[in-house]
């Protein structure tokens, strides 16, 4: 089921084609007491087969979000809100990094830990050093490379998602639980027809 974005903020490009996607489940299991349907988020399989073969939409990314530990140096760790995404979301938000570079397809596929800061996240944490690009930061204790700083313009398409301060390549073959999908309707596609 696709169901469009109403995020006023939300300034992607084509905006008006932007859609979640969510995976209705067959079974009963699946119903709340009230008897309507739970939509739950795709799996990495369904996902790859949505990429794969739907006609009524131009592009898919998937996203997921968590909290980590964050720290540079000798500092104190600090709570972070992390996102990790594919190397092609921030195209499709029609964004970029203000430094540094966006992290490779083949950078996501092995898991190098790499990342970028975002843009308010560098202001606000580290004094908007740019010597950080390049250097090592620990997420969750574990070194990584950052090797860009994120604009403050990416936004993920979310009500309820509160500031990303780091991005990081998400694996949906490592990362199997709790990511989101958007999508792009294909140009003249309906909702009902993506459904």
């Amino acid at each position: 089921v696709a169901n469009p974005l109403l995020l006023n903020p939300l300034s992607y490009p084509h905006a008006d084609r932007v859609a979640t996607l969510f995976q209705v489940p067959s079974d009963e299991g699946h119903k709340a007491p009230s008897g309507q349907l739970v939509m739950v988020t795709p799996d990495a399989a369904l996902l790859d087969e949505w990429r794969e073969n739907a006609r009524s939409l131009e592009a898919i990314e998937p996203y997921l979000t968590t909290d980590v530990m964050l720290e540079r140096g000798a500092g104190t760790p600090a709570v972070a809100a992390m996102a990790k995404i594919r190397p092609g979301f921030a195209a499709f938000a029609g964004s970029g990094p203000v430094a540094g570079r966006l992290f490779t397809d083949e950078e996501a596929k092995t898991g190098v830990p790499v990342g970028l800061l975002a843009e308010p996240a560098w202001r606000a944490r580290f004094g908007a050093d740019p010597e950080i690009v390049g250097g090592t930061v620990r997420v969750n204790g574990k070194p990584v490379t950052i090797i860009g700083i994120m604009s403050s313009s990416l936004k993920l398409p979310r009500a309820n998602s509160q500031p990303v301060d780091l991005w990081m390549p998400i694996d949906l073959a490592r990362d199997l639980l709790g990511f989101h999908a958007v999508a792009r309707l294909a140009p003249g596609v309906t909702q009902q027809a993506a459904e």
